[in-house]
Order: C-alpha cells, then structure tokens, then sequence
C-alpha cells in the first residue's frame, strides 16, 4: 500500500500512514492528548460537526451499538443533539426531552431540532409511519396480505358456526387471532 501524508488533528506536524489506516493523530501521544482535552467541549463539539446540505452531522460514524452522537462533558455523556440545543437555545426545561424534525438522530441542525414529551415523540413517530405496525412489526405472524384474505374469506354459517378453525389453521394463528382480525379489535389499519 502507499503511503499518504497526513497533518496530525494535535500537533499539526505531517505524519506518513498507508491510508487503510485513516488515523486523525501521529502518534498515540498525540491522540490521548486530544482525548483528555476536557476543559474545552464546545470546541470539540465543533471540531467533530460535518454540515451538509440538510443536516449536521458527527464527522466520524458512530458503532452501531448507539443511534445517538454521546458527547462527554463535565465527565457525563449526553447527545450530541441535545448538547446543540443547549448550545444555541439555553437549557432543556425539566420534563422535555430534545426530538428530531429530520428523523436523523445524528444530526445536530439547531433548525432540525425541537422540545417535547414522550407523548409529542411517539405521536411524531406515527404520524411520519415509523412506528411498528402491522407487519412491521417484529413478531407479525401476518402480513397486510393475508389479513385482508382472512377477513373476504371468513364465513359465519350460524351462531354456533364459522370456518374460523380452518382459517386458523392456515394461517398458522389461533381462533382468537382470526375472531379479532374479522371484528377490526386487531389490525385495524387494514381497509
């Protein structure tokens, strides 16, 4: 591989790397330098913020173990989002979180971001269809599909009589699902 030149983020001295290593700093020294320089977040804020066309966002991409940028201030984490807000709008009032216009849970866009309850969250969620439903849903048995095949297809012959059983059967759910599916108490989305 051949190398490239690289100017470290610390000491600002060119430093050769083969460039699979995209390292930011020439030497550990230098990197555990910038990790305890604590006393200065707003300018480590900055210093990791990407601005594109629509959203700001963290320079480097987070492990998918986390949705959210952390930022380390005052030797507590919290989101990088809800740090911006502070940054531009003052302090987050008790019992309102910071939520998303954008739906990019990276992103920092002062413009992008707005206060709420967990009521306003999960509203905003249904209301943009991100919530869970149906067959999106992880443990959906059905699909849309056959929801709506079951309710043309269910035939109640007397009181005591329908194909209830049958259709349970081949859909792989019990009688109660099917019931609940012909009397719209379940998947009451589908038309």
């Amino acid at each position: 591989m051949p190398l490239t030149t690289r100017i470290c983020d610390w000491c600002k001295k060119p430093y050769k790397r083969e460039r699979r290593f995209a390292t930011r700093f020439c030497s550990r020294t230098c990197s555990n330098r910038n990790a305890n320089k604590s006393d200065d977040p707003v300018g480590r804020f900055w210093s990791l913020v990407r601005k594109t066309k629509t959203c700001w966002v963290h320079k480097i991409k987070s492990p998918k173990t986390s949705r959210y940028w952390l930022i380390k201030v005052n030797g507590r984490q919290i989101g990088g989002h809800k740090f911006s807000w502070e940054l531009h709008n003052g302090p987050v009032p008790e019992g309102l979180f910071v939520l998303h216009k954008c739906d990019n849970t990276m992103c920092v866009n002062p413009d992008h971001l707005f206060l709420g309850t967990t009521q306003d969250n999960s509203d905003d969620m249904v209301s943009k269809g991100r919530s869970a439903r149906g067959s999106k849903h992880g443990n959906a048995a059905l699909t849309e599909k056959d929801v709506r095949n079951i309710r043309k297809r269910y035939k109640r012959t007397s009181y005591h009589k329908s194909n209830t059983r049958e259709l349970a059967l081949e859909f792989g759910v019990t009688d109660s699902v099917i019931l609940a599916i012909v009397r719209r108490t379940v998947w009451t989305h589908v038309k």
